[in-house]
């Protein structure tokens, strides 16, 4: 059995879903990493999963490693984050961006409950 190129259009069209499934794939993964880390810093798993897609869609790789920064828990601390502690870490980053888009975020998922 002998192959046959694929026409250019029809190559060109396989490249372009290899492409995206590629992208889709990576952003899947950033949003799952993102999602993990507000666990760890506290977030409940429920808010977390709701706003992990917002904030890696809204912010760069810079603006996500600056809010990790901040979001850590301190050593030894436990239990959830409570809203004035997740402001108070948030705008400490002193990033206008960040703040905006974790608000209207956090804003989101709290009244979507």
């Amino acid at each position: 059995m002998t192959t046959r190129p694929l026409p250019l259009p029809a190559a060109a069209l396989w490249c372009a879903v290899l492409t995206a499934s590629t992208i889709v794939a990576g952003c899947a993964s950033r949003s799952s990493r993102v999602e993990t880390a507000l666990i760890e810093a506290g977030v409940s798993a429920r808010m977390a999963a709701c706003l992990a897609p917002r904030l890696t869609d809204r912010l760069s790789d810079d603006q996500l490693r600056t809010l990790a920064k901040a979001a850590r828990r301190a050593p030894g601390g436990t239990g959830k984050a409570g809203p004035a502690e997740i402001v108070a870490r948030v705008t400490r980053t002193g990033d206008a961006q960040i703040i905006d888009v974790v608000s209207a975020a956090g804003l989101h998922c709290a009244l979507r409950g």
